[in-house]
């Protein structure tokens, strides 16, 4: 089986015998087969590399853009993109959750 994946946080096991860990992914494909997973990811962020500042920023900025989106006049809503707006909240929420760090929408 072969899927799309959307930006989320995935749940990582190293053949290596390390722990479990999660991983912020921006995105990808996945390959299902009776021995692996394989996972052709657009961008992948290890806890340790998250700049949790940055990302609760970009988070706020998303959720604060299609907030606008939905009340906002017809001038406002043709200038904000909502597709790329909804992809840059799950971004952020994927590096969030793969910190450890909570959110709430």
């Amino acid at each position: 089986m072969s899927t799309g994946l959307e930006p989320h946080a995935l749940r990582v096991k190293f053949e290596d015998g390390r722990d479990e860990q999660l991983i912020a992914c921006a995105g990808g494909f996945m390959e299902v087969t009776p021995e692996k997973v394989t996972v052709l990811a657009t961008a992948a962020e290890a806890p340790v590399d998250i700049d949790v500042n940055r990302a609760q920023k970009a988070f706020d900025r998303a959720r604060e853009r299609l907030e606008k989106f939905k009340t906002g006049t017809p001038e406002v809503k043709q200038s904000i993109d909502e597709k790329r707006a909804e992809l840059a909240l799950l971004r952020a929420m994927a590096r969030l959750k793969a910190s450890g760090t909570e959110y709430s929408l």
